[in-house]
């Protein structure tokens, strides 16, 4: 059973790099970044996203996931490499 799920979670889209990813190609095209500038183990505040970024990050990662998130997730895992672990496994 634990190998199943452990197989089931490393064939889905949804993995912590997928996720990663995904809020790294968001930051630097709103910020019109590379994506190399974008470090997953720095906090998203210090590159001065605004409460219009955080909502639509949280749009594109609840479309992206097909479930709702709470908007203080932002806050709680404050980079985007924990953002994508929490989210992968919870």
């Amino acid at each position: 059973n634990e190998v199943r799920v452990l197989k089931s979670q490393q064939m889905s889209t949804h993995t912590p790099e997928a996720i990663q990813d995904l809020i790294v190609d968001l930051l630097a095209k709103r910020l019109q970044l590379e994506t190399k500038a974008i470090s997953p183990d720095r906090v998203l505040a210090e590159y001065g996203i605004d409460s219009v970024m955080t909502m639509e990050l949280l749009q594109v990662l609840e479309n992206f996931l097909e479930r709702s998130l709470d908007v203080t997730i932002i806050w709680r895992f404050p980079t985007p490499a924990l953002l994508a672990t929490h989210l992968a496994f919870h």
